[in-house]
């Protein structure tokens, strides 16, 4: 049966998510702090037992020149002894009604694995958000710096985030408290965050390489931040970027990311700047609708 969990289930969820993703206890702890709710949760119980769960946080999503709600579909799991019974698509099915009847105009979500990406399209989600990635070493960065600042204050990052994020079409916006769990998270690996008058990125060193974990830049001149980043780490042999498909990271193809459904399409043909896609099958129709530069913040997977 299904069921929005209690307060006195939280044990129980913070078990199947440790079992399930594997994440550290700092980490879980952070997102039931920050972004559980009862009635943003549904979970699937036999014999008393929660053998399933769903997460599905409200955001704001930037949509071309409005703002609308979207439920963030994450923590989706389910025991192994109780897989292959249907439960989660029944799960998913409810949770899209709960989002629905908030009045959210989109679900989306970000699949844990390349396999779920055609899981997730059997309930009507497109590929819509992508990302690039690029792996190069110190000696291949050329050109001059940018100055780049340590920072551990929210307010800092939202200010260069929201400059940044006025320039896209579409964006799953984030808070003040997000990236302060972000931080966070960041701050457990080692990692720390920076920002310069038109950029902010999150990097952490580990084995010789320098993770960059998410870059946001408002102009071209993406590899002078590398530069500064390099100087700052000079141990690092190797530099892993994660950027958005507008980057322009050398040598790079766009990788799906992120997913989205539509929940209620008149809303979002409202909001949208053109005629509707001509597209009838729900999934063409989804991606059609959304941008080439539609962004979802990385960090949140």
């Amino acid at each position: 049966m299904i069921f929005h969990p209690q307060i006195s289930d939280i044990p129980a969820l913070k078990d199947i998510w440790a079992k399930i993703f594997g994440d550290t206890p700092s980490y879980i702890d952070l997102f039931f702090a920050d972004k559980f709710s009862p009635s943003s949760c549904l979970v699937y119980k036999e014999k008393e037992k929660i053998v399933s769960m769903i997460h599905f946080p409200q955001y704001k999503i930037k949509f071309y020149n409005s703002t609308l709600t979207a439920g963030y579909i994450c923590g989706a799991a389910t025991l192994p002894s109780h897989r292959s019974k249907g439960i989660m698509a029944k799960l998913i099915a409810a949770a899209c009604d709960r989002m629905r009847d908030r009045g959210d105009a989109f679900a989306v979500l970000i699949p844990a694995g390349d396999r779920l990406f055609r899981f997730y399209e059997n309930f009507g989600f497109a590929t819509v958000f992508y990302l690039t990635r690029a792996e190069f070493s110190q000696k291949d960065i050329t050109g001059e710096s940018l100055p780049l600042y340590p920072t551990e204050n929210p307010t800092e990052i939202m200010k260069i985030y929201k400059k940044i994020i006025s320039s896209k079409d579409i964006a799953l916006l984030q808070t003040a408290d997000t990236y302060k769990a972000v931080m966070e998270e960041n701050k457990s690996e080692g990692g720390k965050a920076y920002i310069s008058k038109d950029a902010l990125l999150f990097a952490f060193e580990k084995g010789g390489k320098l993770i960059v974990r998410e870059i946001l830049t408002a102009k071209p001149g993406i590899n002078s931040l590398f530069l500064s980043l390099s100087r700052l780490y000079p141990a690092a042999k190797k530099i892993i970027v994660s950027a958005p498909p507008d980057a322009e990271l050398k040598d790079s193809k766009p990788i799906p990311f992120g997913m989205a459904k539509i929940l209620n399409k008149e809303k979002a043909l409202c909001c949208f700047p053109g005629k509707p896609p001509a597209a009838t099958d729900e999934i063409e129709f989804t991606k059609a609708l959304f941008s080439k530069d539609a962004y979802m913040n990385m960090m949140l997977n």
